[in-house]
């Protein structure tokens, strides 16, 4: 069937969009997820980052994640400044420029999470593996814990406070490799 969308700008907040009150936009992701989780309509809902390559399994763990009614995180490539097709075969081509910092800082793009599975397996992990890039989960857990904390709008580290939040909460985070 056809593929329809609304797209709803993220609600009215100190740091970006026409009502900010600095002088260029921040990063805001706790307030545009936020905003998604009171739009959302049905049990589950899905959240990648715009710069996020996903694994070639993600989209198959996520359908299992709703279907098993759990939390599931998967694994990412950050593309910056690029380009990525999937071939027929399903292989993943990027063509890509450095990231700014990337130099600076180290940023290879690569999940560092990496090494705690092996493809195909789902694995149990903490909060703080909570990676805001790629997840799917009951819209229900993220109501039940209040959603994510905008006091880390312009910061960052929302992700891994909303993950050990679920997890204190008694939800199961579980981690794809593919």
């Amino acid at each position: 069937g056809a593929f329809s969308y609304r797209h709803i700008p993220p609600k009215p907040n100190p740091w970006q969009g026409k009502h900010r009150r600095t002088k260029a936009d921040y990063f805001c992701a706790s307030n545009a997820r936020n905003t998604a989780f009171i739009y959302a309509k049905g049990t589950h809902i899905v959240c990648v980052d715009d710069t996020t390559a996903l694994t070639s399994g993600w989209l198959n763990h996520a359908v299992d994640a709703m279907v098993g009614n759990y939390v599931v995180l998967g694994a990412y490539r950050k593309i910056y400044d690029g380009t990525v097709t999937i071939s027929e075969s399903g292989i993943l081509d990027e063509t890509r420029a450095a990231h700014p910092n990337e130099k600076n800082c180290g940023q290879s793009g690569l999940d560092s999470r990496l090494s705690h599975g092996k493809p195909g397996e789902l694995v149990k992990v903490d909060g703080a593996c909570f990676y805001g890039c790629s997840f799917c989960l009951p819209l229900e857990a993220a109501i039940k814990i209040n959603g994510f904390d905008e006091l880390y709008d312009a910061l960052s580290g929302e992700d891994y406070d909303f993950g050990s939040r679920l997890h204190r909460a008694g939800y199961q985070l579980n981690y794809c490799v593919d």
